[in-house]
């Protein structure tokens, strides 16, 4: 192997620790089989995997995941026989804008890198998704540095989430109960 092209594969890991074989391939204009080689053979590099910090529950957190799941449960089975219909359910979750890989090259039995969670001012968007068996109800994403308050759910995730699964006739519904005082 070409002492030059080891050193040129070597340089590109030292600047992209987190570079796949087929970028390190494009960066160093190197085929990528000749990097792989130099990767395992010559460099004896090891994909190693960030370990994660974990979140710790309290007790009283278990208790709570594991009432409610029961109680879910419960409704679950309810509505079995009629294909589960009239649950909507729904999620949300922060995507980062900037996505650190969960993995580095290093020397085989070298010590994992520890992946710090992200803090509250990282860049990121929260996206909540309301769903049924009848399909999407709601895609949200939250704007950047806003947060998520009574008053935006309501605007933004459950009137929409309203209008998509009764129509337009739940506005005129509405309306109505409040002009009769309801």
């Amino acid at each position: 192997m070409d002492p030059e092209k080891i050193w040129a594969i070597e340089e590109a890991v030292e600047e992209h620790k987190s570079a796949s074989l087929r970028m390190l391939s494009i960066l160093t204009g190197i085929n990528r089989r000749v990097v792989t080689i130099a990767i395992y053979d010559y460099l004896h590099l090891t994909k190693i995997h960030k370990k994660w910090i974990p979140h710790e529950l309290s007790q009283q957190n278990k208790s709570d995941r594991v009432r409610l799941a029961g109680e879910m449960l419960k409704i679950l089975k309810s509505r079995a026989r009629y294909n589960y219909a009239g649950i909507i359910t729904g999620d949300e979750t922060w995507v980062s804008y900037q996505n650190e890989y969960d993995w580095t090259w290093g020397e085989k039995g070298s010590n994992r890198q520890e992946k710090a969670r992200l803090t509250i001012a990282s860049k990121k968007v929260m996206i909540t998704v309301f769903f049924s068996v009848d399909g999407i109800h709601v895609v949200d994403a939250l704007p950047n540095w806003q947060t998520i308050n009574a008053t935006y759910f309501v605007a933004k995730i459950l009137i929409p989430m309203e209008n998509t699964v009764f129509g337009p006739l739940a506005d005129s519904v509405s309306n109505s109960r409040d002009d009769d005082g309801l």
